[in-house]
């Protein structure tokens, strides 16, 4: 029953963009149960959403940067 309740607050913190409580929320599903595959694919698109959003957040810095740059 408490899986559940971990793996639903794991989607809810997904779709509300919460990507690092969602992640947290992963790990804790999986410590308490290593075999349950979709806490593990959960996990995953985690991750990777994670992932996509730092390399986004790096590209607009960058282009903060080189706009700066350009007008000065």
């Amino acid at each position: 029953m408490l899986q559940k309740a971990v793996y639903r607050a794991a989607k809810a913190s997904m779709s509300l963009d919460l990507l690092n409580e969602a992640k947290s929320y992963c790990e804790k599903g999986i410590e308490n149960d290593p075999s349950n595959e979709d806490m593990k694919k959960l996990l995953k698109l985690v991750n990777s959403k994670k992932q996509e959003k730092e390399q986004h957040e790096a590209q607009a810095s960058q282009a903060v940067v080189e706009a700066k740059v350009r007008f000065t």
